[in-house]
């Protein structure tokens, strides 16, 4: 039995109507006076010809055009054979939503040739089959479920829109699968422009019913595949810029470029690039500013049409403009106070002191008072009676304090064992070096020895003090004489101090990694929650969900993913489109039309003999 594709137009069938009606019409003649009917005699029979019966002997072209109708009307319904209609198909539309789709190549925006494409598989929709539409972004998301309702998937693709994120196409691969479970009727398309992973290449090549339906063509880009802040290396309490660009190209020439580096909407730098196509540029900055703010790094391509504004038919040297800026957070850094409290002043002590970043120092006889704001206090050979409140360094004290009692000094002086795992000692290494005119120490219990001779006299010692009125309160005590060893001479002595002011201070700054789209991770501090996966780059801010005190967080999100910036197709479409069997015959419709222009001629012919007969 015959199925249908479109069984709501045989309503075509009523055109069958008017056209028996005007056959059988009988015309009235018009009465007209004439000189002569000698010639009208010889046409005369036409009126007869109008009676009924006449005119049924002309039935044939009647049904010629009833067959002629027919036949247009079965090409409309779209007839399927008799086993067409149980071969009904399950297809799955995938369609590529990452950042690589808004790339602008040689025939235009990849991202309205995909939804092009997408609309094309949508047409060929036959009654019986069903339909999915699946966004391949991070994470992949089932639009529309299965259907066979066509309109609805057209009316989900007018709204998708690509996003800045990777794609995910293994996991909406894995998700058309389980859509369509029935391997037998099951059909994959993926719509992408095929810049994704080599495993992912292999997956589909090797996969069963899935078909890539490739847009686009292969582009050269140049992008920022990497934007972040991190440690320094040389200031432990302070932070270092990365960046990194690659020219994705496979044009041998360099490209020129200008990096502009802007913090808070104030130009910074502009760093011109020449860059080769394949190698990766990278730089470290070191001397960020103290006061903090949002660092914008924006790449200009020199020379590339994009810029001047004029058409061309060529590839352009950098198709996709979203890796062309990132940003980053940097946290504020604020100056240090440091109060040398001596009456001999120390060149070295000072020296070292003053090359520490960011400290400010300030050498007095007294404690100043009120001490500064996140201030600390340092007292080379003086006690006093009542120490000030804060973190407090003491170097070569000469009486005791509440924290230690000095006793006599140590015949041998020199250092046999170093707490190696105290952040204070970090890059530090003094065993074996005499600290002449060093007393032995008799901290209390809850302090940690740094520096000890072999029979176990302390010569360095760290505590917190828990019983400060304003909180817990740092301290440490070094018990050795700077003038008369060569401990101020060695490059330890700087590092260490550097050490002993980082941890007295405790204000290490709060790095704000930035997020790379498509990244999910924790808030974190008072927003315990989890944040992303993020689908759009820029400045993200987090507001607490009640009034609580809580103060807004900004987090950085960038593209920075190489994978998206390289716009190039390495597979060929033969091998990024593998045969997929149809389950489903060709439609009729063609032959049918053919026929019916064959009665139609037939009909035009019969009426051509007539009339000249």
């Amino acid at each position: 039995m015959f199925q249908f594709n479109s069984p709501d137009r045989w309503i075509w069938v009523l055109a069958a109507l008017p056209i028996v009606a005007f056959f059988l019409l009988r015309t009235r003649l018009r009465h007209r006076r004439v000189a002569t009917l000698l010639f009208w005699e010889q046409v005369f029979h036409q009126k007869r010809s109008r009676a009924l019966g006449t005119r049924l002997r002309h039935v044939g072209s009647l049904l010629l055009q009833l067959a002629f109708l027919g036949l247009v009307v079965l090409a409309l319904l779209d007839p399927l054979g008799p086993g067409q209609g149980k071969l009904s198909r399950r297809i799955v539309l995938v369609v590529d939503t990452s950042a690589s789709m808004q790339a602008r190549d040689a025939d235009g925006l990849r991202w309205e040739a995909a939804l092009e494409a997408a609309e094309a598989e949508v047409k060929e929709m036959r009654a019986g089959d069903q339909m999915a539409l699946i966004a391949a972004g991070s994470p992949a998301q089932v639009v529309v479920g299965m259907t066979e309702f066509g309109p609805s998937i057209r009316q989900a693709l007018q709204t998708l829109q690509p996003s800045d994120a990777p794609a995910q196409i293994d996991q909406a691969l894995d998700k058309a699968r389980q859509l369509a479970s029935e391997a037998s009727s099951r059909e994959i398309v993926l719509v992408s422009d095929g810049c994704f992973a080599e495993s992912t290449h292999q997956r589909l090549t090797a996969a069963s019913h899935v078909r890539l339906q490739r847009v686009g063509q292969s582009a050269a880009n140049i992008g920022i595949t990497g934007f972040q802040t991190r440690r320094s290396q040389v200031d432990p309490i302070g932070y270092a810029v990365w960046i990194e660009v690659v020219n994705h190209s496979d044009d041998p020439q360099e490209r020129e470029c200008r990096l502009t580096l802007e913090l808070d909407e104030q130009l910074v730098d502009v760093l011109p690039l020449r860059l080769k196509p394949g190698q990766p540029w990278r730089k470290t900055f070191t001397d960020a500013d103290v006061r903090g703010g949002v660092l914008t790094a924006r790449l200009d391509v020199v020379g590339d049409p994009a810029d001047t504004g004029i058409a061309s038919d060529t590839h352009p040297a950098d198709a996709l403009a979203l890796d062309n800026r990132a940003v980053v957070i940097l946290p504020p850094r604020p100056a240090l106070p440091v109060n040398l409290v001596t009456e001999s002043e120390n060149l070295f002590l000072a020296g070292g002191l003053s090359a520490i970043p960011r400290v400010q120092l300030t050498a007095s006889p007294q404690p100043i008072k009120p001490r500064p704001r996140g201030g600390i206090t340092v007292f080379h050979r003086l006690v006093p009676e009542e120490l000030p409140d804060g973190p407090l360094l003491f170097i070569d004290p000469q009486q005791d304090a509440p924290f230690w009692r000095l006793g006599r000094p140590i015949a041998e002086p020199v250092v046999a064992q170093q707490q190696i795992s105290s952040p204070l000692l970090a890059h530090v290494q003094l065993t074996n070096v005499s600290l002449p005119g060093a007393r032995r120490l008799q901290m209390r219990a809850d302090s940690t020895t740094l520096l000890s001779t072999a029979d176990g006299s302390v010569m360095m010692s760290a505590l917190l003090d828990a019983d400060d009125p304003g909180g817990t309160r740092r301290v440490v005590v070094l018990s050795t004489q700077l003038d008369d060893g060569d401990l101020p001479l060695r490059v330890a002595f700087p590092v260490m101090l550097t050490n002993v002011i980082t941890w007295l201070s405790n204000a290490s700054p709060q790095l704000q990694p930035a997020l790379s789209t498509g990244q999910q991770t924790m808030a974190g501090g008072a927003f315990d929650a989890a944040l992303g996966p993020l689908q759009h780059v820029g400045i993200k801010t987090l507001e607490p969900s009640s009034a609580d005190g809580d103060e807004s967080r900004r987090v950085a999100v960038n593209l920075a993913n190489a994978q998206e910036s390289d716009l190039r197709q390495h597979v060929e479409p033969a091998a990024a489109a593998p045969p997929v069997r149809r389950i489903t015959a060709r439609s009729v419709w063609f032959t049918l039309c053919l026929l019916a222009l064959g009665f139609i001629v037939s009909e035009w012919v019969l009426y051509q003999r007539r009339m000249v007969g």
